[in-house]
């Protein structure tokens, strides 16, 4: 349904949103051209939200290339009910999310409920709220489909998204900084910005610090480290707090060494990238800088004053000396110069006879 109040800018906008979330939702399956117009013209709805017509999308994607089952709503997992919340709009979401928790408070959730940590947390569907939902079609617009389908990177907002777009930072590397390594989303997302800040890959700085992690093996370790990274995508973190967190990195592992001095080069990697000793590699790289620039400066003023001494000479070239007599017949000191007049009647030579 067009919207007679949207300019062509507008519609053109959203047709290519839900073209973009369809086509996603289809998970690299085909999907025709005039089923994606179909779904277009479903979820052009100009009473609807941007997060409903992505849902919308995504639903009627999944239902033309065979994803998905027919729900039911009093045997689904809460996983299913979700996927059926982010479908259904609020509305439906409301009503199923309260089916659902009737059915927990009953004790028929055999295992799949709260015990199963995937409780409903949104108002959206999804078990999504909406600056998740907001955060997701962020991820999708730019390109990051793989945090798109993380509702831990959404939490974080579209900062998050823009770090991992700039950073080009990789599912496999944030699955292992999370998942064998133990950081928290945050703290992983921390990493990246730690390694772009300083001009690093960031899938390589990832690796070395899921490595070091999980050679340390150490449950204090990894929440120190998770602290400080997680600081990175705090805006109100001061520069005393980055750097109180970097003692307390180090502090922790200092103390994982003295227990087990084969960790020792592990931690000092971590040291480097995320305690006191990344702080001093810092200063001593801008120290370093500093000095190459006062060098360069150096350079270009002894350049200058050569440019100006070649002009100098060039300009001083431009008038020729008088011609000199040749070497061997120039006079002694005190003696006349017989080419003057003054000297043919000088009485110091008296040879030299008066011109006529």
């Amino acid at each position: 349904m067009a919207d007679l109040h949207m300019n062509d800018a507008e519609r053109s906008r959203i047709a290519a949103s839900i073209r973009t979330a369809a086509i996603v939702a289809a998970k690299g399956r085909p999907i025709g051209e005039d089923s994606i117009n179909r779904i277009i013209d479903e979820a052009s709805n100009p009473n609807l939200s941007e997060a409903d017509r992505v849902a919308i999308a995504t639903s009627r994607a999944e239902q033309e290339v065979g994803i998905g089952k027919p729900l039911n709503e009093l045997s689904a997992t809460p996983r299913e009910l979700d996927s059926k919340l982010l479908t259904g709009g609020l509305l439906a979401g409301r009503l199923l999310d309260g089916m659902r928790g009737l059915r927990e408070l009953a004790g028929s959730d055999d295992g799949r409920g709260a015990a199963s940590g995937a409780r409903y947390d949104g108002i959206n569907g999804g078990g999504l709220n909406p600056t998740q939902i907001q955060t997701r079609n962020y991820a999708i617009q730019q390109g990051v489909m793989w945090a798109a389908d993380n509702p831990e990177i959404l939490k974080l907002g579209n900062s998050a998204i823009d770090i991992i777009k700039q950073t080009q930072l990789r599912k496999d590397v944030f699955d292992g900084l999370t998942k064998d390594a133990g950081l928290s989303a945050k703290g992983a997302v921390g990493i990246a910005k730690i390694a772009k800040d300083r001009g690093e890959d960031a899938n390589q700085v990832g690796q070395e610090v899921t490595n070091s992690l999980r050679q340390m093996n150490d449950r204090g370790v990894t929440g120190a480290v998770d602290e400080r990274a997680r600081l990175e995508l705090d805006p109100k973190a001061t520069q005393e707090q980055k750097d109180a967190a970097s003692q307390k990195v180090d502090e922790a592992l200092d103390t994982a060494v003295a227990r087990d001095p084969s960790k020792a080069e592990a931690a000092e990697k971590l040291k480097k990238r995320l305690g006191t000793a990344a702080k001093k590699n810092e200063a001593q790289a801008a120290v370093t800088a500093g000095k190459d620039v006062a060098a360069d400066v150096k350079d270009a003023k002894a350049d200058a004053k050569d440019a100006k001494a070649d002009a100098l000479l060039a300009e001083l070239g431009d008038t020729k000396p008088a011609a000199s007599a040749p070497t061997g017949q120039q006079n002694a000191p005190g003696r006349p110069d017989p080419s003057r007049p003054e000297a043919a009647r000088s009485p110091g030579n008296p040879r030299a006879a008066p011109k006529p």
